[in-house]
């Protein structure tokens, strides 16, 4: 069960629905893994595959299942 572990495609939640985040989460889904969420500050509709920008708390159980949290925000925003 551990080797196949290491093997499964990545699960991706994207905090950041700007180009880089966008982009990585579509790249992420064309090389067979999944986007679990994208959060942002607007909540929005992105059509498929990518589906919907959630805003607001984020959503813990899109970041529980995800293996990779990818922060996808200007520098200025972390302050």
């Amino acid at each position: 069960a551990r080797h196949a572990a290491a093997h499964a495609p990545p699960r991706l939640f994207v905090i950041g629905p700007g180009r880089a985040g966008l982009g990585i989460a579509r790249a992420a889904i064309a090389a067979g893994g999944q986007v679990t969420g994208i959060h942002g500050r607007q909540a929005r509709a992105l059509g498929e595959p990518l589906g919907a920008v959630t805003a607001g708390p984020i959503p813990e159980d899109s970041l529980r299942d995800a293996t990779i949290a990818l922060v996808a925000v200007q520098d200025r925003e972390l302050e």
